[in-house]
């Protein structure tokens, strides 16, 4: 039976996607190659075949035979099988490649068009909001920027909608912007900058409202959700400053908040001054004794002259040392109080007054000898801390006061999403349940990509990355408190336990999370089992923590397979201490898999849309090939139109140069 043309596309489309992972893993071993030689640009690396040269260059012999496999591999198989996958010129899947470079160029300039115009608009309401908020403060009408917010905020939302419509426009948009997105996130991973999912997005544009109308923003979430490092990020966003941190306590005092009068070494005089003291002393001294000799009386001069320098030099004085609040508004700066509600309540009235005070309100200094002082721009509270739910680990979280609560705007900041079971019919299947609704999985796969979207690890290990994934948001959500189904209730000896085990001091956490990758990414002999464990599980002080946690990754996630332990005497109090045999594969040869960018962001954020653009062909099969070579040959004067934009752009969108942009745009496709 024949095929029909949309058949005939969607085979032309599998050979093209299968000659696309040849040519990326084919690219991947040529810049693996030039790292190994320092060699990049325009030397090509066939130059440095010859030994003596590649030794003269300082290479060790093992690595010159690295290099010579993987120009032998890079030539003779992956170029020649692409190549064969993709025909001649002017064959259909050349042409479908033009197509893509085509989709992938307009997606990535109309996303490019949207996110400057929305970032305007952002600056835009945040402006209007602060002009509101000062037209109210002093009785001033505000119906006319009311209006245009209202404008400014429907315009956000079409070019938010506008975003959606492009991200689903055609596979190139989908897979080019997601991955854009997963190689910033990389960025920022090796940066060390605070990395922003669309969950955090959300609460981002929250806080900043919040804090343009004065209603300082408190961040309640639980340990390891990274409520601090957020606040951070906005005060570095809003003001180009690094934030004041204080962490509060129990013994917080109202000196280290406010400030408190202090004695202190005054300073040196200049020596124009301390000749000036002298004098006057002497003279005072020479008036009370006119009687004394001259030989006498240079003697007192000499004497009174040590005793002022010395008095000068060791004297002291009475000045107010700045506490964290003052000092904040004095200079400008953001301050952030963690653990806000750990602040004893007999402090929080003094607070609250101050929770009042904007840019340009005075500070008038209650201590005498203290000058009042005006709030300069720039300072902004941001608080966080745990609200007390009667929580084992927040038991000494304070209510907060009501108040303080008509000047403080709460916001939850949760753990990253990321699906697992919630229900006894649920699926865990990666295929079945991969989408935007995985920030934590999608992070973990940013971590261990390379900067090009490809990733190389040993078979299996994409399912137990998304397992980690799955195992971690259970571990967080049991030290949250949230009760999960009954599938992860500890069990002993094989039957299950009445009621869930909340995780006392420890889950697995982004930080934990971060660990355990980088040691993986580094030894590879290891599988992930034996890292979750080392820089995960085993750091739990607490052994019913610990025992909790590996029975959780064991039965639920398919971790720890044949590992001895006896989990099972912890829990039923038998044995007081975890004790775990691990399993180390490190005498075994690794078998990896690679998997390209099309496959990270399927796995990443789920199938993309279905191409419903092709190129012009009139007739199709293998015995009759018909091709439009008109529309063909208006693609490729497309294609040359755009060249030299097109490097510029993805040098400004990705930061990095591109020796062979054709391949390079395909494998980002």
């Amino acid at each position: 039976m024949e095929q029909s043309t949309e058949e005939q596309w969607k085979t032309i489309e599998e050979k093209v996607d299968k000659a696309e992972k040849i040519k990326i893993k084919s690219r991947a071993t040529k810049i693996n190659t030039e790292e190994v030689v320092g060699v990049k640009g325009e030397k090509k690396l066939q130059d440095l075949l010859n030994r003596k040269r590649l030794k003269a260059l300082g290479i060790p012999e093992f690595d010159i035979t690295i290099v010579d496999s993987a120009l032998e591999q890079e030539k003779n198989v992956l170029e020649s099988e692409a190549d064969q996958l993709l025909g001649i010129e002017g064959s259909p899947e050349r042409a479908l490649i033009s197509l893509r470079w085509e989709n992938l160029v307009h997606a990535l300039r109309d996303n490019r068009a949207i996110e400057i115009e929305r970032s305007r608009m952002i600056d835009r309401e945040n402006e209007l909001l602060s002009r509101i908020d000062q037209s109210e403060r002093f009785g001033k009408p505000t119906r006319a920027d009311a209006i245009i917010l209202d404008k400014v905020r429907d315009h956000i939302n079409v070019l938010d909608n506008e975003r959606d419509t492009l991200l689903e426009s055609n596979p190139e948009a989908y897979f080019g912007l997601h991955l854009k997105m997963m190689k910033e996130c990389k960025y920022d991973l090796q940066q060390g900058n605070f990395i922003e999912t669309s969950s955090i997005k959300a609460i981002e544009e929250e806080v900043i409202e919040a804090i343009r109308i004065g209603k300082y923003p408190f961040l309640h979430g639980h340990m390891g959700s990274g409520k601090t490092e957020f606040a951070q990020f906005i005060s570095k966003k809003l003001t180009g400053k690094s934030a004041l941190v204080f962490s509060a306590s129990k013994e917080t005092s109202k000196a280290e908040l406010i400030g408190h009068l202090a004695l202190c070494k005054g300073e040196m005089p200049s020596v124009a001054k301390l000749i000036e003291i002298i004098d006057l002393e002497i003279k005072n001294f020479d008036e009370k004794n006119p009687d004394l000799s001259s030989e006498e009386r240079e003697k007192k001069h000499k004497v009174i002259s040590l005793y002022v320098v010395e008095r000068e030099k060791t004297g002291t004085e009475t000045v107010f040392d700045f506490g964290y609040v003052y000092k904040a508004m004095r200079d400008g700066i953001p301050l952030i109080i963690d653990e806000y509600n750990m602040i004893p309540h007999s402090i929080w009235g003094r607070m609250n007054e101050l929770l009042k005070k904007r840019e340009g309100d005075i500070i008038a200094v209650q201590e005498d000898g203290v000058e009042p002082f005006p709030v300069k721009k720039g300072f902004f509270f941001i608080f966080t801390g745990n609200l007390n739910q009667g929580m084992e680990q927040y038991i000494e979280r304070a209510d907060l006061d009501p108040a303080g609560l008509r000047r403080i705007h709460p916001i939850k900041y949760d753990y990253l999403s990321q699906y697992y079971e919630r229900g006894a019919n649920d699926s865990i299947s990666l295929e079945e349940n991969a989408g935007q609704k995985n920030e934590l999985f999608q992070l973990i796969l940013s971590k261990v990509m390379d900067t090009h979207g490809n990733i190389e690890l040993p078979k299996g290990s994409m399912t137990k990355l998304w397992r980690l994934a799955m195992g971690a948001r259970v571990s967080q959500d049991l030290f949250a408190g949230r009760f999960p189904i009954k599938k992860f209730y500890p069990k002993i000896g094989g039957t299950t336990m009445n009621q869930p085990y909340f995780l006392k001091k420890i889950n697995i956490d982004l930080g934990r999370i971060d660990k355990i990758l980088e040691a993986f990414s580094k030894r590879q002999d290891r599988d992930l089992d034996f890292y979750l464990w080392r820089y995960g599980i085993s750091e739990a002080v607490d052994e019913q923590d610990k025992a909790v946690l590996f029975q959780l990754f064991k039965l639920n996630f398919n971790f720890f397979e044949n590992w001895e332990s006896n989990e099972d005497d912890v829990l039923s109090g038998k044995a007081r201490e975890l004790v775990v045999q691990p399993i180390e594969k490190k005498d075994e040869k690794v078998e990896k898999v690679f998997l390209g960018p099309r496959e990270i962001i399927e796995f990443a954020f789920g199938k993309g849309p279905q191409r419903t653009k092709y190129p012009k062909i009139n007739t199709y099969n293998k015995d009759n090939l018909s091709t439009d070579i008109e529309e063909f040959q208006a693609i490729e004067h497309f294609t040359r139109e755009f060249e030299k934009d097109l490097r510029s752009l993805y040098l400004e969108e990705f930061g990095e140069d591109l020796e062979n942009i054709r391949d390079k745009i395909m494998g980002r496709g």
